[in-house]
């Protein structure tokens, strides 16, 4: 049997904030930006990085393109 979390504990990991949408007193241009953002990471698979891991990622990938 599972019992309760104590109230005294952090939250669990991955809490999933990154990937909610933004509220909707917000723009439609943030709604569109975090849409393309959730696109991108998805299709490339950067949705399951953590982010200094996107960050080392992204910089090589930019780093490889910019000596092309």
């Amino acid at each position: 049997m599972i019992r309760d979390i104590p109230s005294n504990y952090p939250p669990a990991r991955p809490d999933l904030k990154a990937f909610r949408p933004p509220d909707k007193s917000r723009s439609k241009l943030a709604y569109l930006a975090w849409r393309v953002q959730m696109w991108v990471e998805g299709t490339v698979g950067l949705a399951v990085l953590e982010p200094c891991e996107k960050i080392l990622l992204c910089t090589i990938r930019f780093l490889f393109l910019d000596t092309l």
